[in-house]
């Protein structure tokens, strides 16, 4: 089968959209299917023919524009919509079902959308990436607890939209060092590094290959983000955290109340300044997380959904029928 999917080829897998899209795009050939990950302008005048587009970004009422104008191009095409960082208006008509075919996705926001809008929908978390790549086989243990104050970690783009500041502000209060792994995809705000800086955290910009090692230098990993446009509704960083071997402590951010409320690996809060030192380092000292409870996150579920059974679709308005063809 031939796939497309729509999405970021430049540079390194260093943030959750590209790193979603390049391991989906690799597990898909794993199953013997052509892929290809393409953006752009190119991909509406393409005259290439696919079986199936992929849409994993936003939506975003730009991204709606960008399907219809798939659409008119690539009309046979079976175009699934996924929505990692949904941001539309919960209203009819605004997804038009006949430049959807499919939502592949486990958001609420992105089911109810499907609903009202009479596009089939399938319950698949989407917000995923290889645990082949990510451990490269190794095991699972509780990282060492070094002497001295609690070592937080934080993954993403520095700005301020990711509420780095008030972690950073709890952090010094009860002693703990602060490190902030940049994400180079998106340019710096230099002033809230600045101001990061002068509140004693540690920034990190360069390239991590292995991840999974970099993780363990920590003892916790903390998600303080807040803003529904800042991050994927579910932030792979926190799904890479513990399957390092770290607890998290999160804000009710996207997906991960829905995920990980009744979890005793990961703390949600509502204020940060509740939490005591003590409570940090008890969450710490937390045993790992089972990779069975995980499972889902992993890329191959989601890859086996996207290239899942065909469907025949029928455009009512047209007269004219789609096959998304399994080969």
């Amino acid at each position: 089968m031939r796939i497309l999917i729509v999405g970021d080829t430049g540079g390194r897998d260093d943030e959750g959209m590209k790193r979603v899209s390049a391991h989906l795009r690799d597990a898909l050939r794993a199953f013997g299917h052509h892929c290809t990950i393409a953006d752009g302008p190119s991909l509406i005048m393409s005259r290439a023919s696919w079986d199936k587009i992929i849409v994993a970004a936003g939506p975003t009422k730009n991204t709606l524009y960008k399907i219809a104008c798939l659409r008119l191009r690539h009309w046979r095409a079976e175009i699934v919509l996924c929505g990692l960082m949904p941001s539309l208006p919960l209203k009819r008509n605004i997804i038009l079902w006949h430049c959807v075919n499919r939502v592949v996705s486990a958001n609420p926001q992105m089911l109810a959308l499907a609903r009202l809008n009479e596009i089939p929908a399938l319950t698949q978390t989407a917000s995923t990436f290889s645990f082949e790549k990510f451990l490269r086989g190794r095991e699972r243990d509780k990282p060492q607890r070094k002497m001295g104050p609690l070592r937080v970690l934080h993954v993403g783009h520095l700005n301020e939209k990711r509420n780095v500041s008030e972690l950073a502000a709890l952090c010094r209060d009860l002693g703990f060092s602060l490190s902030f792994l940049v994400s180079r995809t998106e340019t710096e705000e230099l002033q809230e590094r600045q101001r990061l800086e002068d509140m004693g955290v540690e920034i990190i910009s360069g390239y991590q290959d292995d991840l999974f090692a970099f993780y363990r230098q920590f003892d916790l990993y903390a998600f303080p983000v807040k803003r529904a446009d800042a991050a994927i509704a579910m932030p792979l960083s926190i799904i890479e955290a513990l399957l390092a071997g770290l607890n998290v402590v999160s804000t009710n951010f996207g997906e991960v109340g829905e995920n990980f409320a009744d979890s005793d690996h990961v703390h949600i809060i509502d204020n940060s300044k509740d939490m005591t030192a003590d409570q940090f380092e008890e969450l710490a000292a937390r045993p790992v997380m089972l990779i069975e409870t995980l499972q889902k996150f992993d890329t191959s579920h989601f890859a086996r959904t996207i290239a899942g059974p065909s469907h025949d679709y029928y455009d009512q308005r047209r007269g004219r029928q789609w096959k998304g063809c399994d080969r």
